[in-house]
């Protein structure tokens, strides 16, 4: 307990060592000099965490109160029920708390009133049976900036939240909540996370009461419908997660977000993507867009062209177009493994691409002759399990690449020279080829690098 009041343990180290060499004092005045310096040295650092952050109340029966740096940390967990959890909190009126959580208390409606006459930052109300809230449960929390009521048992979004306008942050994930009703304006919101729940429509402007939106996360829920409309609103929002729905297409829900760098449309059931290739996502800079049933990729741009990073796995893409990359000179890593992808052809690259990182894993591909003609850059390049036959001087214009993996194709043979221009490759995996005949000088460059074969 002690240890909470210092800075450091090097000042808890300092006065404890101190005292320990006393111990060798023959006077009992020299012991109880030593036992006041002690008392001096823990009421002066208690006084210094008061001036941080705080202190706690002198007694709780069912919650418990720490300082950390940023105040008062108040933990209330399942082994008290909703009533004996508010007399405690009764206690702590006048204290100003960075946070208060009740874990697994049992309460099933938040009841009017709960928190009055607390400051507190955060709130968490986490692992409880609670279903409900009252229109007034949050009257009084006039600094609340995060609220996170994640894992309970919410049917709708918590009514009284019109009482916490500083709120920045809610998090509502694993719920039963299905809409936004009782959503009310908040205008200094940043994030909204609405994930693990049973929404299934994004409909209306529903956001445009949010000035201050950034990030938003509706992942795991069962949205079949993206209104074009729905995120027009969320004019400065950066990052959207909508993975693991039953999308089947976005159209133009994000055109003219100007501000939006992330999004996330992984694990849906989406089909085309090519209004969304095609718009106007000018800050667009990472798409993740795996598992979905896109069959085919037209040319991305040409106004969304700071994408760095594409995700685009276990699509079934079975074809990619001319220049399909080409307008995208920033980009860094591209993912098209698990695909049904039979030939990329030179030009899909940006003729100064910048691209380090290149996966097309578990396709299709019998050639890579011309591929990457462009890609001076490469770093680390994954073409295993495929049915390429023939290396060819498909590597020569890779210099910088650092790791190739070609294991589980049917290369029979490597020619002399193949890898003359890979000197700085570290890691070589050809493991599950067929290989026949390997020329004299093939790994000469490699083996000099000390390539790990």
């Amino acid at each position: 307990m002690v240890s909470h009041h210092f800075r450091s343990h090097k000042d808890a180290t300092s006065v404890l060592t101190w005292i320990i060499g006393c111990a060798g004092m023959r006077t009992a005045a020299q012991l109880t000099l030593a036992g006041l310096v002690l008392i001096a040295a823990l009421n002066r650092r208690q006084c210094e965490a008061a001036e941080l952050g705080g202190h706690c109340p002198i007694s709780l029966d069912w919650c418990a109160c720490m300082v950390v740096r940023r105040g008062p940390r108040v933990l209330c967990n399942a082994t008290a029920d909703g009533d004996a959890v508010s007399d405690d909190l009764s206690r702590l009126a006048g204290f100003a708390m960075d946070s208060l959580i009740l874990d697994g208390v049992n309460l099933t409606t938040l009841p009017r009133h709960y928190f009055v006459n607390l400051t507190v930052k955060a709130l968490v109300v986490r692992n409880t049976p609670m279903q409900s809230t009252e229109e007034d449960s949050f009257e009084g929390l006039t600094h609340l900036t995060t609220l996170d009521m994640s894992h309970n048992r919410l049917r709708a979004i918590p009514r009284g939240l019109t009482a916490v306008p500083t709120l920045k942050i809610l998090r509502l994930p694993d719920n039963y909540i299905a809409d936004f009703k009782n959503l009310p304006p908040l205008e200094n919101l940043t994030d909204l996370d609405l994930s693990k729940n049973l929404i299934e429509k994004l409909d209306g402007n529903v956001l445009k009461d949010f000035p201050k939106l950034q990030r938003v996360w509706l992942a795991n829920n069962l949205i079949i419908f993206l209104s074009t409309s729905f995120f027009k609103g969320a004019k400065n929002v950066t990052f959207v997660d909508l993975h693991n729905n039953m999308l089947t297409n976005v159209y133009t829900a994000f055109q003219g977000l100007r501000h939006l760098t992330e999004l996330d449309l992984s694990h849906n059931s989406i089909t085309d993507i090519d209004k969304l290739s095609t718009g106007t996502t000018y800050t667009l800079r990472i798409l993740r867009a795996s598992y979905n049933s896109i069959s085919w990729l037209s040319r991305i741009g040409p106004f969304n062209i700071l994408l760095e990073t594409i995700e685009l796995t276990h699509c079934n893409i079975s074809e990619l177009r001319r220049e399909t990359f080409s307008q995208l000179p920033e980009l860094l890593r591209l993912d098209l493994s698990y695909n049904a992808i039979q030939y990329i052809p030179g030009n899909c690259f940006h003729k100064e691409s910048k691209l380090k990182y290149f996966s097309a894993a578990g396709n299709k591909l019998f050639s890579i002759t011309n591929t990457f003609s462009v890609t001076r850059r490469m770093e680390v390049l994954n073409l295993s399990m495929n049915f390429i036959e023939d290396l060819e001087d498909s590597l020569f214009n890779m210099p910088a690449l650092k790791e190739l993996t070609l294991r589980n194709n049917r290369i029979k043979f490597i020619r002399d020279g193949t890898f003359r221009s890979n000197s700085y490759i570290k890691h070589l995996d050809l493991s599950g080829n067929d290989l026949k005949w390997v020329g004299i000088d093939s790994f000469e460059r490699l083996l000099a690098s000390k390539c790990f074969l």
